[in-house]
């Protein structure tokens, strides 16, 4: 080989301590800091996970609650329900009407009128009167 293929060799020289240009500090961080950070990360993560799921926790707590007011609502509303249906079967009784007819002086009639209202909207005959006996 010839001088002139060969490559010059670089002169390492001592670099002052104080002469900061060019360093790579990346790698030169200590293994125990690096396990400190990571374990302060994997301590926060940790926290932030534990705050989530007791949040978490409280609101199923209180849709608990909730659902537990609804269904007491839901037995009131069904109780009172029947009580309406019951005042209105007695209401609509047939013999209390009658009573209550009787006691005001009303009296059973002689004729009862029906109204057709389909043939009378069609422009058919008049409505016919029925006579009860």
């Amino acid at each position: 080989m010839s001088a002139r293929t060969k490559k010059p060799r670089r002169i390492r020289r001592e670099s002052d301590p104080k002469d900061l240009v060019g360093r790579d500090f990346a790698g030169r961080g200590s293994t125990a800091n690096r396990w400190r950070h990571r374990a302060a990360a994997v301590v926060i993560g940790l926290v932030l996970g534990g705050l989530l799921l007791a949040s978490l926790r409280m609101e199923i707590v209180r849709t608990r609650y909730a659902l537990a007011d609804a269904l007491a609502q839901e037995t009131r509303l069904l109780s009172l329900e029947r009580e309406a249906s019951v005042a209105l079967r007695e209401l609509r009784d047939p013999r209390r009407l009658r009573r209550l007819a009787n006691q005001l002086g009303f009296v059973r009639p002689e004729r009862v009128i029906e109204l057709g209202t389909d043939l009378a909207a069609r422009g058919g005959a008049a409505p016919s009167a029925v006579v009860m006996p």
